[in-house]
């Protein structure tokens, strides 16, 4: 276990506070040499955030990552009450990454210089109009991916779907969304949805984009309907052991460990766990919903897929993590979603057979998990697998926010899936999420 380390801050010849606004460059995302001095590949780059501090800032900027696909290899993280600097280097695993729109996505996740002399809190979440966007075409394998993939282009948000298949062939695709830049419903935002949409379908589809009926009305991300009223069979399939305690089955996986000796304000939290998809975000992410601000962190990813994880935590007071209870319970909720932050299972029942998949809900934000339903229709339409039907709900299970997805699944010929191919495709659905 390597000894935890301890960034050392920047100089800097003012305080962050009277940094002046104007010439700062949040984000600068960029090419550079590695030890030997060599440049870097065309899949990797050095990512710098200059920008004020906030609550949450952390796991802002590991969604954004994550969202784009890409793991982190190392980085620094330097936080104080007004500033904060941080420094990754990002790897793409596969698909070709563009950087300019990963630039511009995290520097609409950090708050503005030019608000240096305003408190920087985030605003609390406001209630945003729901949108209904409706597509029908010509059923296909793949169609929800490319529908998927072109609304996060757009930055919309997909909070519900509800996908059907005609017996014409006809497949109804209703989706609801908000728009992150809060410019819907002005026609010109409307019109940019429709046309790339249907530059991207066959020429027969039809794009309807309206206001949700009044059943959904202003959308709040928190809302979450009680696990009684899911249905059993997804119950029991995602959440088996979430009413009688959690069984940990890899306690080998992932060691959580604090300490309160390395600083006399903050305390310091080290996680070693195999690397994986969404590692960092789950981290800060949990580290958020546990009401924890990240004072400094270092990210080392070592040999053989282990990564280590160092951040200095403080309280909401500003202090250390005294109580021995709350320690505990840091450790746990660390443990649990470094290794198992997804539930996922298949299930067959009658002539169905059914996907179901459970992320986390942000506590404090009600932001689903990023990627899950571009990355689970991708592996579908890799193994040339259908979506019959699809749905997105929220549930609460045992005080925990949950996003559920449940695909009905065929094959090409229309006949469920079953037996190996069925297994063929949980383990490729599990790979995609967490590979």
């Amino acid at each position: 276990m390597p000894v935890a380390y301890i960034p050392r801050r920047p100089a800097r010849r003012t305080s962050p506070t009277l940094m002046p606004a104007e010439g700062i460059e949040v984000v600068e995302v960029r090419r550079t040499k590695n030890g030997n001095g060599e440049w870097m590949g065309e899949k990797e780059r050095a990512v710098d955030i200059n920008c004020p501090n906030a609550n949450g800032l952390a796991c802002e900027i590991m969604r954004v990552i994550f969202e784009f696909g890409l793991s982190v290899t190392k980085g620094d993280l330097i936080a104080d009450g007004f500033w904060c600097f941080v420094s990754l280097h990002v790897l793409a695993r596969t698909e070709s990454v563009k950087w300019l729109l990963l630039k511009q996505r995290l520097e609409a996740s950090c708050p503005s210089p030019r608000r240096y002399l305003m408190p920087l809190q985030r605003l609390p979440l406001k209630g945003t109009h729901m949108h209904l966007l409706k597509v029908c075409t010509t059923d296909r394998s793949g169609l929800l991916n490319d529908v998927a993939h072109i609304l996060w282009q757009l930055e919309f948000t997909i909070h519900r779907v509800n996908v059907s298949t005609c017996p014409d062939g006809q497949a109804v695709d209703l989706l609801f969304i908000t728009d992150e830049r809060e410019e819907l419903p002005s026609a010109e935002r409307a019109n940019e949805v429709r046309e790339q949409v249907l530059q991207e379908l066959d020429p027969l589809t039809t794009v309807e984009l309206s206001i949700a009926g009044p059943e959904c009305g202003v959308f709040s991300s928190l809302d979450c309907s009680p696990a009684s009223r899911m249905m059993p069979s997804v119950a029991e399939a995602l959440f088996p052991d979430d009413f009688d305690g959690w069984k940990d089955k890899n306690s080998e996986q992932a060691t959580v460990k604090i300490d309160n000796a390395m600083s006399d304000k903050q305390t310091m939290v080290e996680i070693d766990a195999r690397d994986r998809r969404g590692l960092m975000y789950d981290c800060m992410r949990t580290l958020k919903d546990l009401k924890l601000k990240v004072a400094m962190g270092r990210i080392v990813t070592r040999e053989k897929g282990w990564c280590n994880v160092v951040v200095f935590v403080q309280t909401p007071e500003e202090s250390q993590v005294m109580s021995l209870e709350w320690q505990n319970e840091i450790i746990e909720r660390l443990r649990r979603e470094v290794l198992r932050p997804i539930r996922l299972d298949l299930v067959t029942k009658d002539t169905e057979t059914e996907l179901l998949i459970a992320t986390p809900i942000e506590a404090s934000s009600g932001k689903g998990r990023p990627r899950v339903l571009y990355d689970v229709t991708l592996a579908l339409r890799c193994l040339k697998i259908c979506i019959f039907k699809a749905d997105i709900t929220r549930h609460n299970v045992a005080n925990k926010l949950w996003e559920v997805y449940r695909f009905v699944l065929t094959d090409l010929k229309g006949n469920p899936v079953a037996g190996a191919s069925g297994e063929m495709v949980k383990e490729r659905v599990k790979h995609v999420l967490m590979g």
